[in-house]
């Protein structure tokens, strides 16, 4: 897929194109996700953000994510 080549952070807006079924196939879920354990753990956006978001000082976020 050369979406996962040329995005900067896996947003669903770099794609030009609304993917519908195929996003439930290459999105985050939480309880499917082998984590440190995935041989992808290092290259997931997912996990990718999480990191820079421990290292921000300021994090802005909805307030149901709190």
């Amino acid at each position: 897929m050369t979406w996962e080549k040329t995005t900067r952070d896996g947003t669903k807006s770099d794609l030009g194109f609304w993917p519908g079924d195929l996003w439930d196939l290459v999105c985050s879920e939480p309880d499917a996700c082998l984590r440190v354990n995935c041989q992808f753990f290092r290259e997931c956006f997912f996990h990718s953000a999480r990191r820079e978001a421990l290292d921000a000082q300021v994090l802005i976020a909805n307030h149901s994510l709190l």
